[in-house]
């Protein structure tokens, strides 16, 4: 035989050629160029489909000689069949004539080449061009297998640079892992090794089993992706939250080669759907909350106004005074709780004035030392350029003294409770990591305590009203602290481990204004009645029965109107002027506002005061009070009413 030049076959010797002809002699010319050319081939002659595909699926053939027609059959359906298999094998069509459109159709739809019989010298060429490109297209996907290899890993980094990439060879089963593994987790170089037995040790013991066997699974039973959520071991000791998914890469005959992965530390992340998922539920209880408290200051100011309206009529009866006097005393009570429940559903009034917190803390000094005990030290570290604040003086008093006193039941052997203050500014970080802050400038007060501290389950429920840890107590204290920082317009955290202690902070936005002269008791005005013409008006009949008693013995001429049409008729009456309107901020057909403007049309010099149990943002910006006009929280007693309605009655235009 002439020896094959190297090119002729990409180096595989012989070349095994499978020809389609249902003329022998045909066949043989076209052999017979071949081995003229030098090309060394064994071959094997097929007439028909069937036998065609027998030889195809033993799958020793390297080119295929197809004449174009064939008796029932033809070269192009051998061509199409052979794609049906999924072989890459050179196709060639030898044919006696052939048109160019036909020869252009059979180019576009993939076959080698064709070759006319009259014109077969041209074949060696052919197959030679034909076997070079299946050899080129060979090499191509090999090296699109590489690639996809590399790509697969950079892609992974690029995706995930803040994040550790690994990579697990199944066939040395060893893993190489990013750098970032030791800064997200602290571990140390030296201590990192490329093994899947390092890295099971540091799964936590009650995730580790499942994990380790989710992750086999994956790999022995040709999974395409694995993924897993666990804790996993810092280099402190600590476990961080994890997020660990990863992708099966296969050989070409399915073989799992290796596995390429990203750990992600999902701990922040967790922490705040956490904060999420909490604000959520103080938002429903909030507004469960501030609903009851609405209702029950109504009937709460009923409860407590017709007992001491009683005390004067069973003055002398001892046995009946006891009794008036524990109903109001429950009444007070129940109003505490309800302006308590008010504070934590940011319904309550606020007056704000600017404050500033070191000076408060400094006049509340003696007053906390006497509430803690002698077996608690007291640290105040206070800031000397202390920022400004706008807040209620009162409810600011109300957030340190709850603050102190849970700091106080954490410590019931003693120990030390630290008052801090202090500027701070939270960026967009801090802000990204706690949900609700808003970046900016905030004054800071911290109050910590070297208490036996909270476990994490007790710390998600802490700001709950009722709920407590103690034996005794309504577990509205912090609630109420929650609700009157937020309706502030700042943010509260607490950090506390178990053993350790507990720091609450409190952030309050900062404000460059001067401070505001904040009234002492010394300035409260004595009640005192008087013998002006009041319009009251309120739709709940026991509370406008009870204000008109209170109203009528302070010696006002008392008008009462339960709607609109009342007020209308009260104020188109020009014969008597009618110097003060005690009005309701919340009603069904017209709202405390309308009735002021109704009233102010026929009567300009009346003075407006303002009552409610709730907040209304006709009369009050999310609770607080607009600037120069009068209010009277419910419930009220009938000292607090004569006195303000005096106030009002005194004060300038």
């Amino acid at each position: 035989m002439t020896a094959q030049p190297a090119n002729a076959n990409g180096g595989k010797l012989p070349l095994r050629v499978l020809v389609i002809e249902d003329s022998e002699a045909d066949a043989e010319l076209s052999l017979r160029e071949l081995r003229r050319a030098g090309v060394t081939f064994e071959s094997v002659l097929v007439a028909n489909e069937r036998a065609f595909l027998e030889q195809l699926r033993r799958g020793h053939c390297d080119l295929i000689l197809s004449d174009y027609n064939l008796p029932g059959w033809s070269g192009m359906a051998a061509f199409e069949a052979l794609r049906r298999e999924g072989k890459d094998i050179p196709f060639i069509l030898v044919t006696g004539s052939m048109g160019e459109q036909a020869a252009v159709e059979c180019m576009k739809r993939g076959i080698s080449d064709y070759i006319l019989k009259d014109r077969l010298a041209r074949l060696p060429l052919a197959v030679r061009q034909a076997v070079e490109e299946k050899r080129q297209r060979e090499a191509r996907q090999q090296a699109e297998e590489r690639l996809f290899e590399s790509t697969a890993r950079f892609q992974a980094v690029t995706r995930a640079t803040q994040d550790v990439i690994w990579d697990w060879d199944l066939r040395t089963d060893t893993i190489w892992r990013s750098e970032n593994l030791q800064a997200r987790f602290g571990f140390v170089a030296g201590e990192i090794e490329p093994t899947v037995g390092w890295w099971e040790e540091r799964i936590h013991p009650d995730d580790r089993e499942r994990v380790s066997t989710s992750l086999r699974d994956a790999v022995n039973h040709h999974g395409e992706t694995w993924s897993a959520s666990y804790r996993l071991r810092r280099g402190d000791e600590g476990y961080a939250s994890v997020l660990d998914r990863g992708r099966v890469l296969h050989d070409p005959a399915g073989r799992p080669i290796r596995m390429l992965g990203v750990l992600v530390d999902v701990t922040d992340h967790l922490q705040m759907e956490r904060q999420i998922s909490a604000l959520h539920k103080f938002e429903a209880l909030g507004r469960l909350a501030g609903g009851i408290a609405h209702d029950f200051n109504n009937l709460l100011g009923a409860i407590i106004g017709f007992s001491e309206l009683l005390l004067d009529q069973v003055e002398g009866n001892d046995s009946a005074e006891k009794y008036v006097t524990e109903i109001r005393k429950a009444g007070n009570r129940a109003a505490q709780l309800t302006r308590q429940l008010m504070a934590f559903s940011r319904k309550q009034v606020l007056e704000p004035k600017v404050l500033d917190l070191n000076s408060i803390i400094t006049d509340m000094s003696e007053m906390l030392r006497r509430l803690i005990g002698e077996d608690v030290q007291i640290d105040t570290i206070a800031s000397p350029h202390l920022g400004t604040v706008k807040a209620d003086p009162g409810q600011t008093e109300q957030v340190i003294l709850n603050l102190v006193i849970n700091a106080r039941d954490a410590m019931p052997m003693g120990g030390k409770l630290t008052i801090e203050t202090a500027n701070v500014d939270l960026d967009e970080t801090y802000a990204r990591m706690h949900v609700g802050v808003t970046p900016g400038r905030y004054v800071m007060l911290a109050i910590s305590d070297t208490g036996a501290g909270m476990d994490s389950k007790t710390l998600a429920c802490i700001f709950e009203p009722f709920f407590t840890t103690k034996k005794t107590g309504t577990g509205l204290g912090l609630a109420t602290v929650f609700g009157i920082v937020k309706q502030s317009g700042g943010n509260i955290w607490v950090y506390s481990e178990p053993g350790r202690g507990t720091t609450f902070k409190v952030y309050i936005p900062r404000v460059d204004e001067p401070r505001d002269a904040v009234a002492g008791t010394s300035q409260v005005t004595v009640a005192a009645g008087g013998s002006e013409t009041v319009l009251l008006v309120e739709d709940s009949e026991p509370l406008r029965m009870v204000a008109y008693e209170f109203l009528s013995r302070a010696g006002y001429k008392v008008l009462q109107a339960l709607d609109a049409n009342d007020v209308t008729r009260f104020a188109e009456q020009d014969s008597a002027p009618i110097h003060l309107l005690l009005t309701d901020v919340v009603m069904p057909e017209m709202s405390g506002r309308e009735v002021a403007e109704l009233v102010k049309r026929h009567h300009a010099r009346t003075k407006v005061l303002f009552m409610s149990g709730y907040t209304d943002d006709a009369i009050l910006r999310h609770g607080i009070v607009d600037q120069g006009v009068a209010f009277l929280s419910k419930p009220f007693s009938e000292e607090g009413l004569v006195r303000k309605v005096r106030q009002v009655l005194d004060a300038r235009d």
